[in-house]
């Protein structure tokens, strides 16, 4: 008779349920990479995103559909940007920027900030401010600024 600790079956569940997400996502980025898109985005506009089943780490997205909202950074071309996840749990540290959008306190996860293209746009949410959208940028130059004598905050907490 096999013997298994209840841990151990909570591990088994977890691996299995991720390699399921991981073929879902697979499958719709297979869609994804073949959609013909011509959205009219620009830099400060809030999208919800596919963004997909990602490793470790790596924000990923929610629901059936992997979506999260991403700030337009970065506007390099009219099928590829720069941006940053947002999320409504909210982070204190320098690898995040609390803002307000649409009457909701919002972060930007400003260390999961990340190149994109326009074929995993969804649908725009709104924009934010100019004085956000400044405080948001200069706190990723900030952030990715190299100090070689400046104390890191490594968020590992």
């Amino acid at each position: 008779m096999l013997h298994v600790e209840h841990g151990e079956c909570d591990i088994i569940w977890y691996i299995v349920k991720e390699e399921e997400l991981f073929d879902q996502w697979n499958e719709k980025k297979k869609i994804l990479q073949e959609r013909a898109v011509n959205y009219n985005f620009k830099e400060r506009q809030v999208w919800w995103c596919k963004i997909g089943k990602n490793l470790g780490s790596e924000e990923y997205g929610k629901g059936e559909n992997f979506i999260r909202p991403v700030l337009v950074v970065k506007k390099f071309n009219k099928k590829f940007f720069l941006g940053i996840p947002l999320s409504t749990k909210i982070h204190t540290g320098s690898w995040y920027r609390v803002f307000n959008f649409q009457k909701r306190e919002i972060v930007a996860l400003l260390a999961q900030t990340r190149a994109f293209s326009v074929k995993r746009l969804d649908h725009i949410l709104g924009e934010v401010t100019n004085n956000d959208y400044q405080t948001i940028v200069n706190s990723l130059i900030n952030l990715i600024k190299f100090d070689p004598h400046q104390k890191t905050d490594r968020g590992d907490g």
